[in-house]
């Protein structure tokens, strides 16, 4: 049994969905299926559809959301280890013959 979200939760959510809109827009999505209207879907065929796109879009959103942090993380690492240098052109112009 799901029991309410506590306050702290509650809180947490909130800022979660701040720091990320598009997630938010899909939760919210989500919820309207649910909705006092059921979303206007009328068939259980047509709301599984809908809540496995919806489901999709998410974790899309979820794992774009990730990789970039990740990418973020790994830089930064990457920037303070002693040796690492930053992308640069290289100045050969090839192997002559």
């Amino acid at each position: 049994m799901v029991t309410d979200l506590s306050r702290e939760d509650e809180e947490k959510l909130l800022s979660e969905v701040r720091k990320n809109p598009e997630l938010g827009k899909c939760f919210l999505e989500m919820l309207e299926l649910v909705g006092d209207d059921l979303g206007g879907i009328d068939l259980a065929d047509d709301a599984e559809e809908a809540v496995v796109e919806n489901i999709r879009k998410t974790g899309k959103e979820l794992l774009t959301t990730w990789a970039q942090k990740k990418a973020d993380l790994t830089a930064k690492k990457a920037k303070v280890e002693v040796g690492t240098r930053c992308h640069e052109k290289k100045s050969s112009n090839g192997i002559r013959p």
